[in-house]
This record gives structure tokens, sequence and C-alpha cells, in this order.
């Protein structure tokens, strides 16, 4: 007898299916000891609830501003940490375009972009951000709080992914990086 699964079995499958996939595609054939690392990396980031801190500021056409309280929707959040290029992911901005056009239409989640750069680069990142007047927001993390209060995997690969309402990640990837991604994404986003 086949009996309704919970919302919650839901999303850990969908959670469970998500990583497999990614894991499928970030090592090939490779090594089992670095399948078994990324899948405890994986499976550990399933049970945080990610915290948003309020102290980041929004940077929008060009303009500062405060953060204000996320929506009561699934979050996507692109994370560049104090070790990644922030310089680098400001320059390659349009072409987030395409999840925060989805994200806007289909009213299903918000799409955040979180830069946290080293303090050293700080002004300049501001500055370049402020010059890229790009439409639409991009949070600074100017204390390195989201990393400080989360528990954020060292593998950039995993730098990408969507919370749930509770804001646990329910998905992990880019969904950009390719169509099968994409479509788990979307797969995410339905339950």
């Amino acid at each position: 007898m086949n009996m309704p699964m919970s919302s919650g079995k839901k999303l850990s499958q969908t959670f469970t299916c998500a990583a497999i996939f990614i894991l499928s595609m970030l090592v090939s054939g490779g090594c089992d000891l670095k399948k078994r690392n990324i899948k405890q990396a994986l499976q550990a980031f399933e049970q945080t609830i990610i915290a948003l801190p309020s102290d980041m500021g929004v940077i929008q056409d060009g303009k500062m501003s405060e953060m204000t309280n996320p929506t009561d929707i699934p979050i996507l959040i692109r994370y560049v940490g104090a070790e990644e290029c922030s310089n680098c992911q400001i320059t390659h901005l349009m072409e987030e375009d395409t999840l925060f056009r989805m994200a806007e239409e289909s009213g299903l989640f918000q799409y955040m972009i979180i830069l946290s750069p080293p303090f050293e680069d700080l002004i300049q990142v501001k500055e370049n951000l402020m010059e890229a007047r790009f439409h639409h927001p991009v949070y600074l993390d100017v204390n390195g709080t989201f990393e400080l209060q989360n528990v954020i995997p060292k593998d950039r690969r995993m730098h990408t992914f969507l919370l749930d309402t509770m804001r646990r990640p329910i998905f992990v990837g880019d969904p950009l990086a390719s169509e099968s991604l994409m479509n788990v994404f979307c797969q995410a986003l339905k339950r």
C-alpha cells in the first residue's frame, strides 16, 4: 500500500537525489575517499540551519542600503567567501541575471549573492559594486559574519545552495552549470 510522503521526507529525498547527482558530476570515476568525503560534507550540510546575518549591506543600482528581512520563501544563495575572488564575481554579475529573473517571474524563491571579501579588499569590492550599478541586490558581508555564523563546506562547488523556508539546504549546486542541475533545482522548488 502506498502511503503519501511527508514534505520533510520529500525534501530529504530531493536533497539526497541532488547530492548524489552532484557527487556523480563532481567526481567521475575517482577515489572512493573523495566521494565519501563529499558525501559526508553534503549530509552534514543538509542537517544545518543557515543564519542570515542582519549586518550585511546591500548594493543595488550603485546605492548601498541595509539588509531587510528575507521573505518566507526558499532562498537560493551564491556565497563568495574571503578565499575567493569577489572582484572576479562582480565582473560576471550579468551571468546571474537568469536566476534573478527566474526568481522574480516565478515568485518561488529569492536569489541572494553574498560577497564576503577579505578586509584588505573590502573598499575596492564596494567601489566596484557601486560602479557596476547592477540592477539586482548584491549582499556585502563586511564582517565575515555569514561564515562565522554558519558551517559552510570548504568545497567552493557547494557555495551555491537552495534553502527551504526553515533555512535548511535542500539543493546544492549551481543551476546554471548544466541543464540537469537546473532540472533538479526546479524539482526542489516544487516540493
